[in-house]
C-alpha cells in the first residue's frame, strides 16, 4: 500500500477521442487516487485458538493451527475476510479480531502516512518539491 501512495504516473489527456501522455518535462508526474487503503492483518492460532499471533513469522505460520485474515481500511470497513482450514473460530471472536485489527492497521497507515510525508519533505529540500507535490498546471 505504501508503494502504492508513494508512486507517481505521468499525467495524460483524452481530446477528442486522442489520447496525450505527457513527459516528466511537461507536466508533473500525478499520484494514484486511492479512496480506500486496507491493509490485511493475519491471526495465527496456537493450543487449540488459545493462543494468538498477530503477523506471525513463515516459521509461526507453518506450526500454527489455522488462520484468520481480516483486511480493513482505516475507517473499519471490512473489505475481505478469510478464514482457511484450521481450528474454528466463533463469531464473536472475528468480532473481537476485527477491532485489534483495525487498531493495527490505523497505526500502520499512520507510519506509512508519516513516511510518505518525510519522502515529501525530502524532495523538497532536493529542489524536487514540485514534483513531489504532483500539482499542475491546467
Amino acid at each position: 500500500m505504501a508503494g502504492l501512495q508513494h508512486f507517481r504516473r505521468p499525467d495524460a489527456e483524452v481530446k477528442e477521442g486522442q489520447v496525450t501522455v505527457f513527459g516528466l518535462d511537461e507536466r508533473v508526474p500525478v499520484p494514484l487516487n486511492i479512496t480506500h487503503k486496507p491493509l490485511a492483518i493475519t491471526f495465527h492460532a496456537f493450543h487449540e485458538g488459545k493462543v494468538i499471533v498477530v503477523d506471525a513469522t513463515l516459521k509461526e505460520e507453518q506450526a500454527s493451527e489455522g488462520d484468520l485474515v481480516i483486511a480493513l481500511n482505516n475507517s473499519g470497513e471490512t473489505c475481505a475476510l478469510y478464514k482457511s482450514s484450521g481450528c474454528p473460530v466463533s463469531a464473536i471472536d472475528v468480532v473481537n479480531k476485527t477491532s485489534l485489527a483495525l487498531r493495527k492497521v490505523q497505526e500502520i497507515n499512520g507510519i506509512i502516512g508519516k513516511a510518505l510525508e518525510a519522502d515529501l519533505a525530502k524532495r523538497a529540500k532536493q529542489n524536487r518539491g514540485v514534483e513531489a507535490s504532483a500539482e499542475n498546471d491546467r
